[in-house]
């Protein structure tokens, strides 16, 4: 454990190590009551069992282990709680965990807990100024702890949770994070607001083909396909739809006026291979490569 200079020390680090300290206490604690109260039973017996004496004593011995621990750890802690004490205190924040969350309390002896109430002491508070604590337990400040909370922050939504808590919500951040990041991915149709491609490579890869097919095939159902996928993706970038469809069909049909050239120089000494289909002739040919060959000077 690491050994603080205690005068230099500050509130949050002299009860971060106490917290743990305390942690330890309680654990040891319980486990006496827990092993005394099955040593009553076991020295008692009960309607399904004889008593057991030679067991009952075991059991106690036990909690008379735990609670050497228990003084050992209070002996631990008193260093720390004298320095608390010689400073005249400050203030603290404890979250009741033991049965799901309870109130956020000033100290661990209120009147409305138990020696068996388990606390979350939240050590980040310790020295903090009590408005600040009241305003951030909200709805889970202890009225009795903290009499003169104003009744609109006892109604706020509470800031202090519990690890366990903070741990569901660090995970349910996280999950939110990858649904949001994956919704930033997706393309929408801005029309029926359903997801079209799970990713904008995805739009644009389809894009791309449906351009290329009525380029190579002069089908105006092609394009009006493309053009559809081409509004979504500029309403996701926030462009004009028809600058973009302009723009992707430039490029489309500069792709597909390479590609139709090479088949068309390739098509052209076809003729005559052995187990080739012959198609040399035009006459074969769609229209858009006759068209790209007569304006290239192939044909």
């Amino acid at each position: 454990m690491t050994i603080l200079d205690l005068r230099a020390a500050t509130p949050v680090e002299i009860d971060t190590v106490l917290a743990d300290l305390d942690y330890k206490r309680y654990v040891a604690f319980m486990r006496a009551v827990q092993y005394r109260q099955s040593g009553y039973k076991a020295q008692e017996g009960s309607r399904y069992s004889r008593p057991d004496p030679a067991y009952a004593d075991k059991l106690f011995g036990l909690a008379a282990e735990e609670d050497i621990k228990v003084a050992e750890l209070e002996k631990e802690m008193a260093p720390y709680e004298a320095e608390f004490t010689r400073r005249g205190g400050w203030t603290r924040a404890f979250l009741v965990v033991t049965s799901g969350q309870g109130h956020v309390h000033s100290s661990q002896r209120c009147h409305t807990c138990y020696p068996t109430t388990q606390f979350h002491w939240v050590t980040g508070y310790s020295g903090h100024d009590e408005d600040e604590i009241v305003g951030d337990a909200g709805e889970r400040a202890c009225t009795i702890c903290y009499p003169s909370a104003p009744v609109d922050v006892l109604a706020r939504p509470t800031k202090i949770f519990s690890k366990d808590e903070e741990e569901r919500l660090a995970a349910r951040a996280e999950r939110e994070a990858k649904r949001a990041a994956k919704a930033a991915l997706e393309v929408i149709d801005p029309d029926t607001g359903k997801t079209l491609f799970k990713t904008e490579r995805g739009a644009t890869n389809e894009i791309a083909s449906r351009l290329d097919a009525y380029f190579s095939y002069d089908s105006q159902e092609y394009l009006d396909k493309a053009a559809k996928i081409v509004k979504a993706v500029a309403f996701k970038r926030g462009v004009k739809p028809e600058d973009l469809l302009a723009e992707l069909k430039g490029k489309a049909e500069k792709k597909f006026r390479r590609e139709a050239v090479k088949q068309i120089k390739y098509m052209l000494k076809t003729k005559g291979f052995p187990g080739w289909q012959d198609k040399s002739d035009p006459a074969l040919w769609y229209d858009s490569y006759r068209r790209v060959a007569k304006e290239e000077g192939l044909i």
